[in-house]
């Protein structure tokens, strides 16, 4: 499969993300937890980076299970690398907004760098019923 989908971004560089293909503001968020005066333990996502990325739906699937129907989309999410300050690891949620869509919520599975320079990160994430 081609890393970019149309003929036109056929570039032999790993290295470049087409400049058209940035269409949507990734906010990249990691899970903390406080833990509350009553022992309970209280979730907060925060955000670790905002980018412009490439979106690129992979696997889509439907299935039927426990009486529903359950949507699952993998997708691919390059973004060029933010620097030592931002650890990207795999269970960060990433909020994308594209405009005239709404906000849509993907779980981080993996994050696999395209070449050894790491100018540019996959983030391979999953959306669930297209809410997470």
């Amino acid at each position: 499969m081609a890393r970019w989908p149309y003929p036109f971004q056929n570039i032999s560089n790993p290295d470049i993300i087409p400049p058209g293909m940035l269409r949507s503001q990734a906010q990249v968020q990691t899970k903390s937890s406080t833990q509350t005066g009553t022992g309970s333990q209280q979730s907060s996502w925060t955000t670790a980076l905002t980018c412009m990325c490439a979106v690129m739906a992979l696997t889509p699937k439907e299935s039927f299970q426990d009486g529903q129907y359950i949507s699952q989309v993998v997708s691919r999410i390059s973004i060029y690398w933010p620097g030592t300050s931002v650890i990207l690891t795999a269970g960060m949620q990433v909020l994308l907004s594209t405009v005239g869509m709404p906000v849509r919520t993907l779980t981080v599975q993996s994050v696999v760098p395209v070449a050894p320079r790491n100018r540019v990160i996959d983030l391979y994430c999953i959306e669930i019923n297209g809410v997470q």
